[in-house]
């Protein structure tokens, strides 16, 4: 038989391919223009080397580390939310407007109304304001019937748009000008990874926030190779802007950068520091 060595980083990289990381947030918006919606994200995640650390510790029967017991969330650095292309629409107006109000934009990839306050008098051109919750979106006045819509962080792109005049009676066609794409200066998540970019907070996990799951999708009482993470996050809790989350554990305490650090996601924006929501958030590890 021959053996064949392997270094270190080989043995790191086989074994995170054997653990998987799977995460879906589901937003219950309960205020803003988006009340009463429903919005769900999900996705994979990177496992880091801290979860080889805590299993290790836990075989050992080590007292002095723990399983997951901290959500750790982050805010980032707002850079990586500027776009290398940004998203660009035009909104060409066919018939004057005679009454002053609100229009919706539909410029999300999830469905979200934008609200545009129209301003016109007869002898006057048109105008435009996007309401203050949507700042991520620059409105250009191009001529007296024509508006320009750019994309200012990478989040923006669409897979659909439209446009409705509500009362105004300002009929318009809306033209996707410019396709948007995925920041540059968004990091993806290593391994190595040993902290958040830059956490804000934390949220205690209980031993009752986390199951076995089966094969079927299930919570169960006895042991599988599938553990889910569930919490919910209420109107009050983790009040910011999110863009990254990490699940903590081993030496980890309510103190941010505390532990160590299992896994890693960097995602689009979540204002949590608007309008207000409620996020229950889900992530399964599965052991191959």
């Amino acid at each position: 038989m021959v053996h064949r060595s392997t270094n270190g980083q080989e043995l790191i990289s086989a074994l995170s391919q054997r653990i998987t990381g799977e995460w879906r947030d589901i937003i219950h918006y309960k205020s803003g223009p988006k009340k009463g919606t429903i919005e769900v994200i999900e996705g994979e995640n990177v496992i880091t080397d801290g979860m080889k650390i805590v299993i290790a510790a836990l075989l050992k029967n080590d007292t002095r580390y723990k399983g997951i017991t901290y959500w750790a969330i982050g805010d980032g650095n707002v850079i990586w939310d500027v776009p290398r292309q940004p998203q660009i629409f035009r909104l060409d107006f066919t018939d004057p407007v005679t009454t002053q109000g609100y229009a919706a934009l539909n410029l999300n990839t999830q469905p979200i109304t934008v609200l545009l306050t129209l301003g016109w008098t007869p002898a006057q051109v048109c105008d435009a304001f996007l309401a203050a919750q949507y700042s991520t979106w620059a409105v250009e006045k191009l001529s007296s019937t024509a508006l320009q819509f750019t994309s200012t962080y990478a989040g923006n792109r669409t897979q659909g748009s439209s446009y409705d005049p509500i009362s105004t009676g300002a009929q318009g066609v809306l033209s996707l000008m410019q396709e948007g794409s995925d920041s540059t200066f968004r990091p993806q998540p290593l391994p190595t990874d040993k902290q958040l970019g830059h956490e804000f907070t934390r949220k205690y996990v209980s031993p009752e926030d986390i199951n076995y799951i089966d094969s079927t999708g299930n919570a169960v009482p006895d042991p599988t190779n599938i553990l889910e993470v569930y919490s919910v996050f209420d109107e009050t809790e983790a009040i910011g802007v999110w863009r990254e989350f990490g699940i903590y554990g081993g030496t980890a305490t309510s103190t941010p950068n505390s532990g160590q650090m299992i896994n890693h996601k960097i995602h689009g924006i979540i204002d949590k520091s608007t309008d207000l929501m409620v996020i229950e958030r889900r992530l399964r590890f599965t052991f191959r």
